[in-house]
C-alpha cells in the first residue's frame, strides 16, 4: 500500500540522485513538462521545474533509450536546466543532507 515505505518505488534517493546526476543525466519530459533525472541503479526520478518530486520508479532494460529515441524525453539543457538546478537546491528536505 505504501511502496515507497518499502522502497519498491526508489523515492529516498531522488534529490541526492538529481544533484549528482550530472547534465547527460538530466532530461525534459516534453509530454508531461516535467525533469526526468536519471540516477544509478536504474532509478528515475520525476520532478516539476520548480524542484519538487513527483514520483520516482525503477527503468527496465532500454528504457531510457526507447524514451529518448521516441522524442519523448530530451536532453535538459540551457536556461531550462539552470533554472531546474536552482530551484532543486532550495527544495532539497532538510533531513537528505544528513544521509
Amino acid at each position: 500500500k505504501h511502496r515507497h515505505h518499502s522502497m519498491q518505488r526508489p523515492t529516498s534517493e531522488a534529490w541526492r540522485d538529481a544533484k549528482k546526476a550530472g547534465k547527460e543525466r538530466l532530461f525534459w519530459d516534453h509530454h508531461q513538462d516535467t525533469v526526468v533525472a536519471i540516477g544509478p541503479k536504474s532509478r528515475v526520478h520525476i520532478f516539476n521545474f520548480e524542484g519538487q518530486h513527483i514520483t520516482s520508479m525503477r527503468l527496465g532494460a532500454g528504457g531510457l533509450e526507447r524514451k529518448c529515441g521516441q522524442g519523448r524525453w530530451r536532453p535538459l539543457v540551457g536556461d531550462r536546466a539552470q533554472r531546474f538546478r536552482a530551484c532543486l537546491d532550495k527544495s532539497i528536505p532538510r533531513d537528505s543532507h544528513n544521509r
